[in-house]
């Protein structure tokens, strides 16, 4: 057998440790990778030792040792969806042109949000109700008389009587529009 010189040596170590590296990267970060989580924030792990958590925070992580190693990574966890809904108006409720009325809806958004009166038969809008309501807020009374032309536009016109529908709009936190029953004002 040939002997090797020095330089030789050095470069099978080289070599020898570049595969154990790769082979450490290939099998060895697949065993201790976290399993998926699905949204309920709980997770499991086949890893020996590993203890599944489940918490309330906005992220959460699994850990156990197996072999003197911490598996897992936070995650986040997707709060549950806000559905807000409207409390008035009701379907076929009737208010008295400049009258006040609550505009009244079941939870807070969380973050501002816009009051628009709609054409019931044409879904077009009429007008701005208020241009802007507070991030806890649940209800505005609306005197049923004017609108402002446009959002931050502090001009406004009167309504006229007829059937509408009232449109919240809010700014953010993911929360998709709601639009409330239909509802007539009358003189």
């Amino acid at each position: 057998m040939a002997k090797l010189s020095n330089v030789g040596k050095w470069a099978l170590v080289g070599v020898g440790v570049v595969v154990v590296i790769v082979l450490a990267f290939m099998f060895g970060g697949k065993q201790n990778q976290a399993p998926a989580a699905d949204n309920s924030g709980v997770t499991a792990s086949s890893t020996p030792g590993a203890t599944a958590s489940s918490t309330q925070n906005p992220t959460s992580s699994t850990t156990g040792t197996g072999v003197g190693v911490t598996v897992g990574t936070p995650h986040p966890v997707r709060p549950p969806a806000i559905v807000i809904h409207f409390i008035t108006p009701v379907v076929n409720d009737r208010w008295i042109f400049g009258k006040q009325n609550p505009i009244v809806w079941d939870r807070e958004g969380g973050v501002t949000a816009e009051i628009d009166l709609l054409d019931a038969n044409t879904m077009a809008t009429v007008g701005v109700i208020t241009s802007e309501t507070g991030p806890h807020q649940t209800s505005y009374t609306w005197d049923t008389r004017q609108i402002y032309l446009a959002r931050y536009n502090p001009l406004k016109k009167d309504i006229v009587p007829g059937t509408y529908l009232i449109q919240i709009k809010f700014d953010g936190n993911g929360l998709s529009s709601i639009t409330s029953p239909a509802f007539t004002v009358t003189q």
